[in-house]
This record gives structure tokens, C-alpha cells and sequence, in this order.
């Protein structure tokens, strides 16, 4: 855990720290050929990427969130491992699933929402044979300077929050339904003695599982709620069940069990290419002409649909965009080893 002096002195005066925090990952970043910097939320990461490239004659860093295009997070990637890029300013989008090469630091602005999540984020450094895996964690503020304390003893310590899996999720059961009958006619009777055999649904009962059914064959649409729509044509008499073309489609298209967070798509104006998105209340917001911040460049907004913001590059902008969808949910294990560590505290 790392509390530079000068970022104290800054805190202690009531100035910016983010300043001097900068100024140090800006030497970090230079010093190493690749550096991974964690932060907690998109807006964290527009910010520092923007204030590391701020006094730097080249481009240092670059953001990587899910708000930025896929296309976009590919290149970043690629940056990094061909050697071109110095570094990335990532949130939690890069802690697994993706090779991003050889890292020769790993940075964690701000304590982690759990202590196996900066495991993992720590774990993507020193992946040789041989090599111990080495981060920094950076806190910000007196708050999290607790925080940090209490979480860097707990990852020394491998103290992990136990696993919990989920148990009987209906909704993911609904999904489940509509894929197994996407391409062939079941027996409802064959369907529930089949998601049975499974650890999450062996407690399912009959009336929950006939409820379900009940809920995708459109029993409930009469409250006018579009989400409710038949899903599935539901022979009651043979009870026989496939799905409709327009459930299997929507299955293909959804997000999975990640629920619609209601985004505006960020597109350039000239050739319609995606560029990532935008909080519903951050476009309500907005007004053509404004500029902002995304991932190391300005834009200018030039339109605003019911879908989509429209945009050019500008010269200068504004602050980075908000998303308020962000939040960490701290796990019960991590709240307890932070106050047994106030209770020491204290003695």
C-alpha cells in the first residue's frame, strides 16, 4: 500500500490529489514497458487516462471500460502487447478472460469492492514460470486508506470471501426454458424433471416451475407490460412446449441474466461507426454543441435520437461522462475484516 508524500501534503492542504497521483503514474508508466492501472468505476479511468497523457508529448495511456466499442477494447489490447502502448487504465474488464501479454506492473487506484477480486486483478502480473505476481494499491482519501489496510492483510493472507452459489434463479430459468425449446417441442414434464438434475434447481418445486410457465405463455400480458408477451406456445392439454420465433431472437440478443441499462449509443457522425455509450442521464443532460471525454479523445456532440448520440472529434472538451449504473457492492467477509481492523485500532 502506497501513500505518496506529496499526494498526503495535497490531501492535508485540501488541494486535488489527483494532480500529484497522476504525476506518479505518469513515471510508472514510463519506467515499465507494460502497466496494468484498476480502477472502480469508467469515469475513474476516463479521468486518470486523461490526466497521465495530460503533460506527456506522446500518448501514454489509453481507457478500457465496458463502455467503450469492442472494436475499440480490442485495439487498446493490442497496443499494449505489440509494445506501442504503455499502459492501460482499465476497470474490471480486463481482470479476466483476456490476454493482454507479459505486464511488467500491476496499479490499483482505489481499494477493490473484495479481496478476491484484488487477487485477480494482482494475478495479472507475473504470469512466467517462475514470477510472483506484484501490485500496487493506492488509496485516495482517509476513508480508504482503512480500507486499504484491512484489504491488503486479508490478500497477503489469502483470505477470500466463501463462494455462494446462486440457488433456484427463475429468471435465468425462464431463459433456460426458451433455449431448450428454440429448436425442438418438449414435454413440460420432461423440462422440470430435467433442470432438476441441476444443483441450482434441485429444490425447485412444481408450482414455482408451473408459474414460470405460466409467466412465458403470456398469462400475465394483460397488465400491458411489453415485457410480458407470450414467449412460448404452451399446449396445456398435450402439454407439449416450443418456443416463438420472436423469444428465440430476443434470447439471442439479450444480455443474458445482465438486465438493459437503458445506454445511448455513441456513433460517429460521418460514418455510423460505434464508439461506446452513454448513462440515459447523462445524454438527458446534454445539449448539441457540448463536448466531452472518451477514451483518450474529445468529441463534439452534432445530433441526439431516441437511440443514439451522434458525434465529431473535437480540439478540447469537457470533463468525462458519468454513468450512474456503477456501483461496488462491498461482500459481507470484506466489511468484517475492515472493522475487526477499526476494533484493533482502537485497542
Amino acid at each position: 500500500v502506497r501513500y505518496p508524500a506529496e499526494v498526503k501534503e495535497a490531501a492535508e492542504s485540501g488541494e486535488s490529489v489527483w494532480d500529484p497521483l497522476a504525476e506518479k503514474f505518469r513515471d510508472v508508466a514510463l519506467n515499465n514497458r507494460s502497466t496494468l492501472f484498476f480502477t472502480n468505476s469508467r469515469a475513474m479511468a476516463e479521468k486518470i487516462t486523461l490526466k497521465i497523457n495530460e503533460q506527456s508529448p506522446t500518448l501514454l495511456a489509453y481507457a478500457h471500460h465496458g463502455s467503450l466499442a469492442r472494436e475499440i477494447r480490442s485495439e487498446v489490447e493490442r497496443r499494449l502487447k505489440s509494445g506501442e502502448l504503455r499502459a492501460i487504465v482499465a476497470t474490471s474488464s480486463l481482470e479476466m478472460g483476456i490476454d493482454i501479454g507479459s505486464l511488467d506492473q500491476v496499479v490499483l487506484l482505489q481499494s477493490p469492492p473484495g479481496i478476491a477480486t484484488t487477487i485477480q486483478r494482482i494475478g495479472r502480473a507475473g504470469h512466467s514460470v517462475g514470477q510472483e505476481s506484484r501490485g500496487s494499491l493506492f488509496p485516495v482519501h482517509a476513508a480508504d486508506f482503512v480500507e486499504a489496510a484491512a484489504l491488503s492483510a486479508a490478500t497477503v493472507a489469502r483470505d477470500l470471501e466463501p463462494l455462494k452459489p446462486m440457488i433456484g434463479a427463475l429468471d435465468t430459468l425462464s431463459q433456460v426454458i426458451i433455449s431448450m425449446c428454440a429448436n425442438e417441442t418438449w414435454k413440460a414434464d420432461d423440462i422440470y424433471q430435467l433442470v432438476k438434475r441441476s444443483t441450482p434447481y434441485q429444490h425447485l418445486s412444481r408450482e414455482q416451475f408451473d408459474l414460470v410457465m405460466e409467466l412465458l405463455a403470456g398469462r400475465y400480458a394483460g397488465s400491458r407490460v411489453r415485457e410480458l408477451q407470450s414467449r412460448i406456445i404452451y399446449n396445456r392439454i398435450e402439454g407439449t412446449v416450443a418456443a416463438k420465433k420472436n423469444a428465440v431472437f430476443a434470447l439471442y440478443n439479450s444480455g443474458g441474466s445482465i438486465p438493459d441499462r437503458g445506454y445511448y449509443q455513441i456513433r460517429h457522425a460521418d460514418t455510423g461507426a460505434k464508439i461506446g455509450e452513454l448513462d440515459e442521464e447523462f445524454v438527458w443532460e446534454a445539449r448539441v454543441g457540448d463536448t466531452f471525454a472518451l477514451g483518450t479523445q474529445h468529441w463534439q456532440v452534432r445530433q441526439i435520437n431516441h437511440n443514439d448520440v451522434l458525434v465529431k472529434p473535437a480540439a478540447t472538451g469537457n470533463a468525462p461522462p458519468f454513468w450512474r449504473a456503477e456501483r461496488n457492492n462491498r461482500s459481507h467477509h470484506y466489511a468484517q475484516r475492515i472493522g475487526e481492523f477499526l476494533y484493533q485500532a482502537n485497542d
